[in-house]
């Protein structure tokens, strides 16, 4: 088995610009775990993860 036969195919993005609020919508409504990061011309920046939002967002409350 190779990557390719498991990943995503649609390409589902957020730009680092992108509200946290925005971001867990869109994870929790993909199921997915994270999500990349890119800049305005798709130039991979990092990736966000649920971890990421759990841990560095206490003021932010995010459904469980």
């Amino acid at each position: 088995m190779l990557i390719r036969d498991i990943m995503s195919k649609k390409l589902v993005v957020v730009h680092s610009d992108t509200p946290l609020v925005e971001v867990a919508r869109m994870i929790f409504e993909h199921n997915f775990n994270g999500l990349p990061v890119t800049d305005n011309d798709g130039k991979l920046l990092g990736l966000v993860t649920q971890q990421d939002l759990i841990s560095h967002t206490n003021s932010l409350h995010l459904p469980t």
